[in-house]
């Protein structure tokens, strides 16, 4: 069990926006989520998280890790924007009902910039791999 606050304490994005459910673990470079797919999911397209959702989950888990960090270093909460996805592979679509884990972890991070390599798993399975740089303000 873990004392990581409520994920609508963590990030910006309110219901029914929120494509994170819970934190599993986080350290100073990496950060573990997981979400249970919805039905009432706003990105659930025929029964299937849409690469949209799933791309949106990888970025939710970056802006809960940042604001984790922040909370344990007391700095103040820094909004960030997505300035590059690269060697994006989604190779799967979960379907509602099924519980994905986001695994986040720092390439390079400048203060201003992070690179993060993420990837999502279902079952142990890779469904998603990809890269993306986070603009911190």
């Amino acid at each position: 069990m873990n004392n990581y606050p409520d994920i609508k304490q963590l990030i910006p994005q309110q219901p029914p926006f929120v494509m994170v459910g819970k934190v599993v673990d986080a350290t100073i470079m990496s950060c573990t989520t997981c979400l249970t797919i919805e039905a009432d999911n706003v990105l659930v397209e025929d029964g299937r998280l849409s690469a949209a959702g799933l791309l949106e989950n990888v970025a939710q888990s970056c802006a809960t890790w940042q604001s984790i960090k922040q909370l344990q270093t007391e700095e103040r909460p820094r909004v960030g924007v997505i300035g590059s996805i690269r060697n994006c592979s989604i190779l799967q679509l979960p379907q509602v009902g099924e519980t994905i884990t986001t695994y986040i972890t720092t390439v390079a991070d400048t203060g201003n910039m992070q690179v993060i390599h993420a990837q999502t798993k279902l079952n142990d399975q890779i469904i998603v791999e990809t890269d993306m740089t986070i603009a911190l303000n």
